[in-house]
């Protein structure tokens, strides 16, 4: 088994064994975004919290749920995964559709292209 094979295993068993990580998983499998993960910081804290002994899980200050679906762009499709993920699983959810992020140009440093 190679190093990253082990760290794969590792954090497979990290997250198995995290009740309030499994929550969110749940949450996001009942919910059904298409081809969606959970990334940021919620992964951070949880290895964070793991690998210095950390007795309480650090508290989240977002719950970032990235998912890809090009046939509805709409913002109100974000704020009702928003919506049902809250009435899964209690927390600061930010759901991104990862299709859209391009969309929205007047939160990021995008600079257009002369073309």
């Amino acid at each position: 088994m190679d190093g990253a094979d082990r760290h794969h295993d590792d954090l497979r068993r990290l997250v198995e064994s995290t009740d309030w990580f499994m929550r969110l998983l749940v949450a996001a499998r009942q919910v059904a975004a298409p081809d969606w993960v959970i990334a940021g910081g919620a992964v951070r804290n949880l290895v964070w919290g793991h690998l210095h002994g950390y007795q309480r899980p650090t508290p989240l200050r977002d719950i970032d749920l990235a998912y890809f679906d090009p046939n509805d762009l709409r913002e109100e499709a974000e704020r009702d995964y928003e919506r049902r993920l809250t009435q899964c699983a209690a927390g600061p959810w930010q759901p991104k559709n990862q299709a859209r992020v391009h969309c929205d140009t007047s939160r990021s440093s995008a600079i257009r292209s002369p073309r």
